[in-house]
């Protein structure tokens, strides 16, 4: 953004020319960024949140035909390694939280966890929006229990990491 200038995150990303990709340097950015927090915030710090909403499209990481979607499962199953990694090297007590999506996105989870990220967490994070009356949190938690069962992880703790209502983004603005 530039400097005084506040745009709405959900009217216009900012994230847009964020590569993310699979690369040595960006995976070193990555884990220099988690050795600084780990080292800086690691004693007062009750958990590690790898990545905040990963799935949402907000992220603006473009596929093929233009189509907006967050960043790969398998990519933040990397990064969740990556986490692991360097936490143990630092903080091996800290307990872990991912992968923090936005809603609970069962197909983005098989995904994540088929790339072997499970075996990193403490905490299976996600975001406990209420988008619409008829949405069933509870069944959407059973259908993930489920899941994870599937893949071992039945102990695998969960965390409801943010939760609210939907508000609509085309109500009228108050200063």
């Amino acid at each position: 953004l530039e400097p005084g200038r506040v745009s709405h995150w959900r009217r216009r990303p900012f994230h847009d020319h964020v590569p993310f990709a699979l690369t040595k340097d960006f995976e070193e950015k990555v884990r220099g960024s988690m050795r600084h927090y780990l080292r800086k915030y690691g004693s007062i710090a009750k958990f590690l949140w790898i990545i905040n909403e990963p799935n949402a499209p907000d992220w603006a990481v473009y596929r093929e035909g233009g189509r907006r979607e967050g960043i790969r499962p398998e990519l933040a199953a990397e990064i969740t390694r990556w986490a692991w990694e360097e936490r143990n090297r630092i903080d091996p007590g800290l307990p872990i939280s991912g992968p923090g999506t936005y809603n609970i996105d069962l197909d983005w989870f098989e995904r994540y966890l088929n790339a072997g990220a499970g075996k990193y967490l403490d905490y299976f994070d996600f975001h406990c929006y209420n988008w619409n009356p008829e949405f069933a949190m509870d069944e959407r938690v059973k259908k993930l229990k489920t899941l994870l069962r599937r893949h071992g992880l039945s102990d695998l703790r969960l965390m409801c990491g943010e939760m609210g209502l939907y508000v609509p983004y085309d109500i009228p603005e108050i200063e």
